[in-house]
């Protein structure tokens, strides 16, 4: 499975896009491991987009008894220079997005 994705900046920086290949493994029943990392020349690079290459990550999907635990991880370079605040706040506010979103869909 592959995922194209385009990321909207703020002026004046260039909106990023990203190819991801993704695996799914099952571990067992209970537990699945969704694997990803880019895979920058799998499509033609657009000169409006600053193509993200290196990213990578991992989440643990894991049925529990009174729920499902997802674990994530996930590394990337945006390729451009930010303040190290701006990437704390990145760190902490869209996994939480992501597992929102995930939430309402299920």
């Amino acid at each position: 499975i592959y995922l194209y994705q385009v990321s909207r900046s703020n002026w004046p920086f260039k909106n990023r896009d990203h190819i991801l290949a993704i695996r799914i493994l099952e571990d067992s029943k209970q537990k699945y491991r969704i694997r990803f990392k880019a895979e920058p020349s799998y499509l033609e690079d657009h000169d409006k987009h600053v193509r993200i290459d290196d990213f990578y990550g991992e989440w643990e999907v894991i049925q529990e008894a009174n729920g499902v635990l997802v674990k994530m991880f996930t590394s990337f370079n945006p390729n451009v220079n930010l303040p190290k605040s701006f990437f704390r706040t990145l760190s902490k506010r869209v996994p939480l997005e992501t597992l929102r979103n995930l939430r309402a869909k299920l």
